[in-house]
């Protein structure tokens, strides 16, 4: 087994992070906008468990902030924590480059995605009514936020 490794996605990753995205989201983003994620002000992490991208996350940044637009750990990985340490280099990269705080939509009805942004200290400060789609109509997204500059060093 190989040492686990979070690092920055390259173009080359795009096909195994589309699969991901393809096989794991009811309502994908398309290969064109996950390539827009490649220009200036993104940046984007790949997952790699034993040779394999398992999950992927990207975020965009601005001013002071930031924005985490994606997090998707392919389904057989859930639940090991793999999300976790994605949203830990998203943080800690903020706190290097000064960011003020961070911002994030999630499904109302997401409540592990919820509940692992509640861990990372993010707290609801607004909803998007009918943010997302579904097979029913729309849904809400929760607006989440987190206070870099409150948080210890």
């Amino acid at each position: 087994m190989q040492q686990p490794e979070i690092r920055i996605m390259t173009p080359g990753d795009l096909s195994a992070v589309m699969d991901i995205e393809n096989n794991n989201h009811p309502y994908p983003w398309s290969k064109q906008i996950m390539s827009d994620c490649f220009k200036e002000n993104y940046i984007s992490y790949v997952y790699i468990l034993d040779g394999e991208i398992i999950g992927y996350l990207v975020q965009t940044f601005a001013a002071d902030e930031s924005n985490i637009l994606n997090v998707c750990v392919e389904s057989r990985f859930r639940s090991n924590g793999f999300a976790d340490q994605l949203m830990h280099k998203a943080i800690n990269c903020c706190r290097e480059m000064k960011n003020s705080s961070i911002f994030l939509e999630v499904r109302a009805s997401n409540a592990p995605a919820i509940n692992l942004y509640h861990k990372h200290g993010f707290v609801e400060v607004g909803v998007r009514k009918g943010y997302y789609p579904t097979e029913q109509g729309r849904e809400d997204a929760i607006v989440m936020a987190l206070e870099i500059l409150a948080l210890h060093p």
